[in-house]
């Protein structure tokens, strides 16, 4: 039987070290419990998406992001203040004060008749004689602004102050990118489905940002509808084969899984230090692997299921 390994735009941020992708991708490496303000963004996600479903069934969709948030979390420093009574709020005033007032008009999934919301994808890219290899993703709303292009959205949850410096880098980001070349890429092996016509015409993509506060009310703003050109998805194409080799790689060969995070600044860059940072920062490789193993579960990579399980 073929091993199948799946490659999303989350892990596709990480790539940058191919120890991280190894261990994550390959051998599914990963926190026993997700953190707060993570589980706090996927109940908005399913807030949303049930309201849609439901028609705008306040109680169901309310119930569904409770369901998911009360899961067990890891609450992050400074991120007290994102609890049930703060989530609801974000949720309803989301939905009053933002979405009921946007210009993007849903488009209905034929084969259910309801607003296309969380399409997931899985597109076959890699395949040997031992492994197959998945570009996977779940775009949050498919459809078309109002008087205008088709478009692809996706939620944000953030404690950035500052909404244009957050959301203007999404352009080059690989998510809105992967999304855009999923639904193209569907439509090309589907011909008869709804996105081969979304495909032969230009696809915006966009993120709608929840900028949250301790005190202050959230904000909600929406990025520039990004088109992206020709050549941009070419080259991007280009990028994700290359990763996609380099998965297979790994998978062949762990030896290649060397810890280049440390050269390209992975291991320390952003907001937080990167989460593998105290198994590759050990004193050798056998109390390495003892730190793996006391902090972290392995569990086959799962894009789809996130927040799921």
């Amino acid at each position: 039987m073929k091993r199948i390994y799946k490659l999303d735009a989350s892990l596709l941020k990480q790539s940058g070290c191919r120890r991280l992708l190894y261990l994550i991708g390959v051998e599914g490496w990963r926190e026993p419990v997700p953190n707060n303000d993570t589980l706090y963004g996927t109940a908005v996600h399913k807030f949303v998406a049930t309201m849609y479903e439901t028609n705008g069934d306040f109680a169901a969709a309310v119930g569904a992001a409770q369901k998911v948030f009360r899961k067990p979390c890891n609450i992050k420093p400074k991120k007290q203040h994102l609890n049930e009574k703060h989530l609801l709020k974000t949720c309803l005033d989301f939905w009053e004060l933002f979405l009921n007032k946007s210009d993007f008009e849903h488009l209905n999934n034929p084969a259910t008749n309801l607003p296309m919301v969380e399409q997931t994808f899985s597109l076959k890219v890699y395949e040997d004689d031992e492994i197959e290899i998945y570009i996977e993703g779940t775009i949050d709303k498919t459809g078309k602004i109002k008087n205008g292009c088709y478009a692809i959205g996706d939620y944000k949850t953030t404690s950035s102050w500052n909404p244009k410096q957050y959301l203007e880098p999404y352009k080059v980001s690989p998510q809105l990118k992967m999304y855009v070349w999923a639904v193209k890429e569907y439509g090309k092996r589907h011909p008869d489905s709804i996105f081969a016509k979304i495909a032969n015409t230009p696809v915006g993509a966009f993120i709608e940002g929840i900028f949250l506060k301790s005190k202050d009310e959230t904000e909600f703003q929406r990025s520039e509808v990004f088109i992206f050109k020709k050549w941009e998805m070419e080259e991007f194409e280009d990028l994700l084969r290359y990763k996609v080799m380099t998965l297979v790689s790994l998978i062949k060969d762990k030896n290649y899984a060397i810890r280049d995070g440390m050269i390209t600044g992975l291991c320390t860059g952003g907001a937080w230090p990167c989460k593998m940072l105290v198994v590759c920062g050990a004193q050798d490789p056998i109390v390495s692997n003892h730190v793996l193993t006391k902090n972290f579960i392995q569990k086959p990579y799962e894009a789809l299921l996130f927040g799921e399980d």
